[in-house]
């Protein structure tokens, strides 16, 4: 009996881990055998979460994926944003969510994941340097898109199993987003990397306390004897040199414009959601909005945005009601990005943003006064 727990273990994690190993491949080449591997993946997802995890389709479950359907048949008929093929692909990348909310999944295997994200950038840094494109279809920006998929996983799943997680992947993120440039990938996970810090050790206030005063009188020696070439540096810095030349100013904010517009013009678009194909983002980035919530209404329309925002507020209400403050930056980081970026829907990431929705309601509710045990 223990034997078949073991295996059935083993085949849940690896099932939702190869989706992520085809996702990170796939953003490095895009030949036909590793598409072919990433479909396989992704129906191999799809087969085991029919097997195993039926018992985890509940009425909030079947009521959102009833919602999602009709959402999208809506817009696809009356609109014609949302085709059939990322139509389908929502539904399988759902049924793959569930198997990251299987007790039996091992968390501890988005470790690798991790790894083999940050591996490859570090290759692609030592072949292409730092200004070289890392990725096929999407801006070095994405490096703190696509590392933060699994890591958000990583601390979250923890939290709610009450164990214990390692600092260093938040660290691996964090420093990697410097690296890439990327203004909102920088923030983000900066924040992500404040607050997973503060959550972990703000129970040890003397040995922070002792380590910060080291640290803080080390670095202000360091500064005070090298403050000229410190200046130096951050002047031709290439992690600044975004925030230098561009500061927070974005072409972003008409694409949004131009979306709102068109949304608002007719009570069909405002409702089902607006034609991705009249609009800016469409001309320049074969409708990349970069914002994923523009991404929520554009196939889906105002009823299934309204729907999902409900759930994330409701969750994060949660998260600070019931003590699970990994859940809360997690998600907040998750959420800020996606604010500039195509993060989810009808991309990769949307395995993650349903994990993140029914984390505590699939298949079972959070309790009140249960602490993580790092916490204690």
């Amino acid at each position: 009996m223990s034997e078949s727990f073991n295996v059935k273990n083993q085949i849940i994690t690896l099932a939702g881990c190869l989706y992520f190993v085809a996702m990170t491949l796939l953003t490095q080449n895009d030949s036909m055998p590793l598409q072919l591997f990433w479909y396989a993946s992704i129906l191999f997802g799809a087969v085991v979460t029919c097997v195993v995890n039926l018992h985890m389709f509940r009425r909030n479950v079947v009521l959102f994926l009833l919602m999602f359907a009709a959402t999208g048949v809506a817009n696809h008929f009356l609109v014609g944003s949302i085709s059939i093929k990322p139509f389908a692909l929502m539904f399988i990348q759902f049924f793959i969510a569930l198997l990251f909310l299987n007790k039996r999944f091992d968390y501890k295997a988005l470790l690798a994941i991790i790894l083999l994200n940050g591996g490859i950038i570090m290759l692609k840094f030592m072949t292409v340097g730092f200004w070289g494109d890392l990725y096929i279809n999407s801006s070095n920006n994405f490096v703190s898109v696509y590392m933060l998929y699994p890591t958000v996983l990583y601390y979250s799943i923890a939290e709610s199993r009450n164990e214990k997680p390692y600092f260093w992947p938040v660290a691996f993120l964090w420093i990697m987003s410097l690296l890439s440039r990327g203004r909102g990938g920088i923030i983000a996970s900066t924040f992500l990397f404040v607050g997973i810090f503060y959550v972990m050790y703000r129970k040890k206030k003397r040995d922070v306390r002792a380590l910060f005063l080291i640290i803080f009188f080390i670095f202000v020696a360091a500064v005070a004897v090298n403050i000229d070439r410190i200046i130096n540096m951050i002047d031709s810095s290439m992690i600044s040199e975004t925030f230098r030349d561009r500061g927070m100013n974005s072409s972003r904010m008409y694409l949004w414009k131009d979306y709102l517009k068109l949304a608002f013009s007719e009570k069909k678009y405002l409702i089902f959601g607006a034609d991705i194909h009249k609009t800016l983002s469409w001309e320049r980035y074969v409708g990349n909005s970069h914002n994923s919530y523009i991404n929520i209404h554009t196939y889906n329309g105002l009823i299934c945005f309204v729907y999902v925002m409900a759930i994330l507020v409701k969750n994060t209400i949660q998260s600070i009601r019931y003590k699970r403050p990994f859940y809360f930056f997690c998600l907040a980081t998750l959420l800020f990005r996606a604010f500039t970026d195509n993060v989810f829907w009808m991309t990769y990431g949307t395995v993650t943003l349903f994990v993140m929705l029914f984390l505590f309601s699939v298949p079972e509710k959070i309790t009140k006064n249960k602490e993580v045990k790092e916490l204690n």
